[in-house]
Order: structure tokens, then sequence, then C-alpha cells
């Protein structure tokens, strides 16, 4: 059986957000919307309330439609989003329906990408965020922006276990992607 963790910034949220569905507007149910921003950048949101530096987070009322804008520094590159948000396009919209978690990845424009190996023994699968990563018994590397960090997440087959991560991966699978290694 594989147990998957939350990381310490999800856990905080969680427990952060829990008065969220208690509106600010009138009775209405409301949700959560946070973001970190790892990098050089800033985001922006239509209607307005993102615009932070590295962490924030917006109460919105249930079901509303969302845009993030991203916006690169001088010398940086916007590399994508993850969390609730996914995709590589500077402008993301999502609705807020549930309490959500996004990431904005900017990077230096000069830096070089760094390449990700994973290797799988036994039967199971490993997927990644950011995507890219997605293999059974076969895996193939994938370019990554330097100086970001990937979640590998193993999903063993039927009658197999996952025993853990080695390399460069802490003990919950994920792997900042720096030049020292």
């Amino acid at each position: 059986e594989i147990k998957i963790e939350e990381s310490e910034d999800s856990e905080k949220f969680s427990e952060d957000s829990e008065d969220a569905s208690e509106s600010e507007n009138d009775g209405e149910e409301s949700k959560a919307l946070a973001l970190e921003i790892i990098g050089n950048g800033t985001v922006t949101s239509q209607p307005t309330g993102i615009n932070c530096g590295n962490t924030c987070d917006k109460t919105y009322s249930n079901d509303t439609q969302v845009t993030l804008t991203a916006t690169p520094d001088t010398g940086w590159k916007f590399a994508g989003w993850t969390g609730n948000c996914d995709g590589e396009e500077l402008v993301f919209s999502l609705l807020v329906d549930s309490e959500n978690q996004c990431k904005a990845l900017f990077v230096d424009e000069n830096a070089e990408p760094f390449k990700l190996n994973v290797v799988t023994t036994g039967n199971g699968s490993v997927i990644s965020q950011p995507p890219g990563i997605d293999c059974g018994t076969i895996c193939s590397s994938q370019d990554y922006a330097t100086g970001i960090e990937v979640a590998l997440n193993a999903t063993p087959d039927e009658g197999w276990e996952f025993e853990g991560w080695r390399g460069h991966c802490d003990e919950t699978g994920h792997v900042m992607l720096e030049s020292e290694f």
C-alpha cells in the first residue's frame, strides 16, 4: 500500500483554510485559492485579489471563475503552473469550487535545462508534477528548468508494494533540480 503524504505547505494550507468555507459574503459559501511563487516574477488575478510576493491566498465566492496571469521579472521566464493549476501558458483560468493551491514557477532564462532520469525496479508506474515523467516498467528522462522542484508519485501494480525512493529524491519523492548534482 502506498501512503502519499501531503507536503508541509499543503498541510499548513489545509489547517489555515478550514474556516474558508464560511463566507465573508453574507452567508454565501466561499473557497480559498492559495498561491506560491517560485523564482522571480509576479502573479495577478481577475477578479482582483491575488497580487503578492512569494505566497498569498484569497477567498472567493464558491464557483467563481478566476484568471491568473504570470509576469516574469527581467532575466527570468515563466516555466509553468503546478498544483491545482497545471500548464505552461502565462494565463491560467480555474473555477474556484473547492480549496485550491497553485504554484507559479519562474526560472532564470539563462539556466541550462536539467535532465531528470527515473529508473524503476519492479512493477508499477511513476508520474511527475510538473508533468513530463509518466512511465511504467520503462522510463525515459525529461528536461526541466533548473531550480524547480519536481514531485514524483509512484503507484505499484496489484500485488506489489512501493519500497521507497533512492538517489536525489527525498523520502516523499520530491527532488529539487539544482546544478550541484
